[in-house]
């Protein structure tokens, strides 16, 4: 599938026209292999209503799309990575049900084959985790 880039002039355009309220995404990871189940629900607001944008997403089959409660054709409406978002009204809702795959590269979701070895102990082997290791910032324990 040929990805769409995206350009500076259309990230500045989209900044200027979209504001993201919220990002509710829940993965099925119990399938097995090559692909994850994916269900994304993006509120934002549009600056200038009855414009319209698109959304990214990379995934191997697009099953749903739901813009404000209308639901969207995927074949009309997906195409190199993008999701086009005809005529947003103020306030918007955006649920996209799919089938991603997993990326054996440097981005995306990885699926380990075998063991799992990590190549380093000690305080650095949850480098690029998030810690918080500081005493006054940890969480209450559950009792």
């Amino acid at each position: 599938m040929r990805i769409a880039e995206i350009t500076r002039r259309e990230t500045s355009q989209r900044a200027q026209l979209i504001s993201v309220e919220a990002y509710d995404i829940q993965l099925d990871l119990t399938g097995g292999a090559p692909t994850f189940g994916s269900v994304s629900v993006i509120r934002f607001d549009c600056r200038q209503p009855g414009a319209g944008s698109y959304a990214d997403l990379i995934a191997q089959t697009v099953h749903e799309i739901t813009l404000n409660g209308t639901s969207l054709d995927p074949a009309s409406v997906c195409a190199e990575g993008r999701i086009q978002l005809p005529s947003l009204a103020e306030h918007n809702e955006l649920r996209v049900v799919a089938d991603c795959a997993y990326s054996g590269e440097a981005s995306g979701l990885h699926r380990p084959e075998g063991p799992v070895h990590l190549p380093c102990c000690g305080a650095r082997a949850l480098d690029g985790a998030i810690q918080l290791t500081d005493p006054r910032t940890r969480a209450g324990r559950r009792r």
